[in-house]
């Protein structure tokens, strides 16, 4: 699980890099539609398809949890709050029974979380950073995850 939160994260940021000239309709702290993006980049890469829609859905994942957890909202970074509207608000009626029912609700909500927590550059999570497995481990979880 820990493997694929890099993988996604990384796919994630790679979609930001690619699109930095696109930032239309998402102000200046983000990139419209990134996570389909960064999914199909993920599927060319050939990354599982469970990886690739984990990425699509961390928007959703983000909506979901704004609508369903008290407070949540506040916890977001700036950036993460400013897109919030431009990537659909709060998450309701069909829309969000779909999401709840879909088979990798669990997953997305997770990986979600782990994003969020990723935003933390306090000392204490460098530290944690720096006491974690090297760069070189993680490419090759990496690659262990190609098909």
């Amino acid at each position: 699980a820990c493997a694929c939160a890099c993988v996604c994260g990384e796919c994630r940021t790679i979609s930001y890099l690619c699109m930095s000239d696109h930032r239309v309709g998402c102000s200046d702290v983000g990139v419209l539609n990134h996570e389909h993006l960064g999914a199909d980049l993920a599927l060319a890469a050939g990354l599982p398809d469970a990886t690739a829609e984990i990425i699509r859905n961390h928007i959703n994942a983000k909506r979901w949890l704004v609508t369903t957890r008290e407070g949540y909202y506040e916890k977001l970074s700036d950036a993460s709050k400013e897109t919030f509207t431009y990537q659909g608000g709060k998450m309701e009626g069909e829309e969000r029974t779909a999401f709840e029912t879909s088979e990798q609700f669990a997953s997305h909500i997770r990986m979600r979380q782990w994003d969020e927590a990723a935003k933390d550059d306090s000392e204490r999570m460098a530290q944690k950073v720096k006491e974690s497995y090297s760069v070189e481990h993680w490419q090759s979880v990496a690659m262990s995850l190609l098909k």
